[in-house]
């Protein structure tokens, strides 16, 4: 097997810390077996090790984990009443569920995912704490002692509900586990489908491990728990964001977070979704084995554009602030053109999902080959070399009058498509289509119902 990360010319830098390569695995879930009521923690373990070294030889230039734990300080303080008391409910097993996204569109086909989850327990316990983090321990000793170099451990702080210390005290835990960087995730919009989550911004008021895309509508607290994490500790630290935050906020909170101490912000990952009810069962749920559709999380290719422009509007008004992409990033092409919109890490989810780890190796032999047939001297050089070209709509030339479209007859199937638009320049003489050119603003809305390519923007002969 060619070993494609070990060039180093396919290095780049996040926080400080280096990456044998740009193109990593992000969190992934699934294949969890705590689904299952008579769980083995042991077996657990092994399955995600397992899968996590297979990740790393690959291809991947990272190992990403999440970390949750509470102190007894910090458990004690919230029964006290920071959150709601659920104890007397009983612990709910903690189940996964995937779906694939399909359009019956072609030629586009699976477009991504949908993902419910039911949680785990709903109140945090010291025992249960105390063993989670246990195996999160040897998870970790077993990954350092047999990743290669340039592989960083990424833990993925998991707080619970909208208390600072737990956060804290996952950050303190991942540093004293030795792992290179945090992160604080406020992006899994999961906990929006459980009960009370449509309330939970407007009143404050987060469930226990009601955590993620649910707490961003108020800044504040998303500075305010940032700040905390960086006091804590020594470890660079990173802020992961969902789809959800939303354009121009998503500038905001990468200032806030900057303000705060943050040396990177991981944008575009997933959003909130509902899957389509099946149409010929009476809206019944479309979840194989499910008996209701809850608002859930949605991934995969749809969510490229969001995470284009998230990554494009941080790079471009938050600059000095590392960017971490994900989300829609299916191809090798995907990850090259988020590094040029300002990305310097990209990392690929419902793509190695739907592909297998191959996608990794494949990957990375594209762009170590792309490097060097485009004449770039390492990775690093791709980083925001598109930025240049972004502007407001008010300062771009669309070359007004001076851009035509163009037919190509030899392409041209006479299918009619494009007589059924709404342009009125296109017409038929005689079963031919012809375009008139003074009639033709230039805007393109012809070409989008040209399926052979026949009619293309071209600019106007002087």
């Amino acid at each position: 097997m060619t070993d494609h990360t070990g060039d180093p010319a396919m290095d780049v830098v996040v926080a400080g810390v280096r990456f044998r390569s740009p193109i990593g695995l992000a969190a992934i879930g699934g294949g969890s077996h705590f689904g299952k009521p008579d769980a083995d923690p042991e077996l657990e373990e092994d399955v995600q090790l397992q899968f996590l070294l297979g990740s790393i030889e690959s291809g991947s230039s990272c190992v990403y984990i999440n970390v949750s734990y509470l102190s007894e300080a910090t458990l004690r303080k919230l029964a006290g009443g920071s959150v709601p008391d659920f104890r007397g409910e009983a612990p709910r097993i903690w189940a996964d569920r995937f779906m694939r996204a399909v359009t019956t569109v072609p030629p586009y086909g699976v477009e991504g995912l949908y993902s419910s989850v039911s949680p785990g327990p709903s109140v945090p316990e010291l025992e249960r704490e105390g063993a989670l983090l246990a195996s999160q321990k040897r998870l970790v000793q077993a990954l350092k002692e047999k990743r290669p170099e340039g592989v960083p451990i990424i833990g993925g702080l998991i707080g619970c509900g909208g208390a600072p210390d737990a956060y804290v005290d996952a950050a303190r835990e991942c540093e004293a586990m030795g792992l290179d960087l945090v992160e604080v995730n406020f992006h899994c919009p999961l906990q929006a489908g459980l009960r009370g989550g449509a309330d939970n911004p407007q009143t404050k008021v987060f469930l226990p491990f009601s955590h993620g895309g649910l707490m961003t509508d108020h800044p504040d607290l998303v500075e305010a728990i940032v700040r905390e994490v960086v006091h804590a500790v020594e470890v660079p630290v990173g802020v992961k964001f969902s789809a959800e935050v939303g354009f121009p906020r998503i500038v905001d909170m990468a200032r806030r977070v900057k303000a705060a101490g943050a040396q990177y912000i991981h944008v575009g990952g997933a959003a909130v979704g509902i899957a389509p009810p099946d149409i010929y069962n009476r809206g019944r749920p479309s979840w194989p084995f499910m008996d209701g559709s809850p608002f859930c999380l949605v991934s995969g290719s749809w969510m490229r554009r969001v995470c284009y422009r998230d990554v494009a509007a941080v790079a471009k008004f938050v600059p000095g602030l590392d960017i971490v992409a994900s989300g829609g990033l299916v191809t090798p092409e995907h990850c090259i053109e988020a590094m040029m919109l300002g990305a310097t890490l990209t990392q690929m989810c419902t793509g190695v999902m739907e592909q297998g780890r191959g996608l990794l190796r494949r990957s990375n032999a594209f762009l170590q080959k792309f490097l060097a047939d485009q004449g770039y001297g390492g990775a690093r050089e791709l980083v925001g070399l598109g930025l240049p070209y972004i502007k407001y709509s008010e300062d771009v030339d669309m070359m007004p009058g001076r851009v035509v479209v163009e037919l190509d007859q030899d392409r041209c199937t006479r299918c009619g498509r494009c007589l059924n638009n709404l342009c009125v320049a296109i017409c038929s003489e005689h079963g031919t289509v012809m375009v008139d050119q003074d009639k033709c603003t230039g805007c393109g809305a012809c070409t989008l119902a040209c399926r052979p390519e026949a009619l293309r923007l071209v600019r106007r002969a002087s």
